[in-house]
């Protein structure tokens, strides 16, 4: 299943106005060029990039697709679910999703067990060079020559 997705998309073909409804009570950061605001949208990030003359540049985005679309990232998106997500997020944004540049993108799977959790943890937990996050049922494992950002 995907989790987590980065990237970013071209949005000088639109226009401020396309994203007025995202950035109305953002605290903007100016830049000598231009200007930066980021938003949250339902637990994704957004950065929106303008010149200064308010001309739309770029949008960045990175999230959890299923933790955006159902509201947790334990549920799993299929085909039809992540097509369906990422129209979900083309609507909000108010742009079309189609052409962005994925520069990140994270798969996972829920595996039915037969024993305690625990049992598999320790296992996995002989193994060098692994580093173990938990949130609430949710067990991943990380080598440490990965970031875990």
């Amino acid at each position: 299943m995907i989790d987590t997705i980065r990237g970013y998309i071209d949005i000088s073909k639109y226009n401020y106005s396309n994203f007025e409804h995202l950035i109305e009570r953002e605290p903007i950061l100016v830049k000598d060029k231009g200007y930066t605001i980021s938003i949250n949208l339902s637990n994704f990030k957004i950065t929106l990039k303008f010149d200064s003359e308010n001309k739309p540049l770029k949008l960045y985005f990175y999230g959890s697709l299923p933790k955006f679309y159902f509201g947790n990232n334990l549920a799993q998106l299929d085909w039809v679910t992540t097509k369906e997500a990422i129209q979900e997020l083309s609507n909000n944004l108010n742009i079309d999703m189609t052409d962005a540049t994925l520069t990140r993108i994270d798969f996972g799977i829920n595996i039915i067990l037969n024993k305690s959790i625990h049992h598999y943890i320790s296992n996995l937990l002989n193994y060098k060079n692994f580093a173990i996050l938990r949130y609430k049922d949710s067990v991943t494992f990380i080598s440490e020559s990965q970031s875990l950002i």
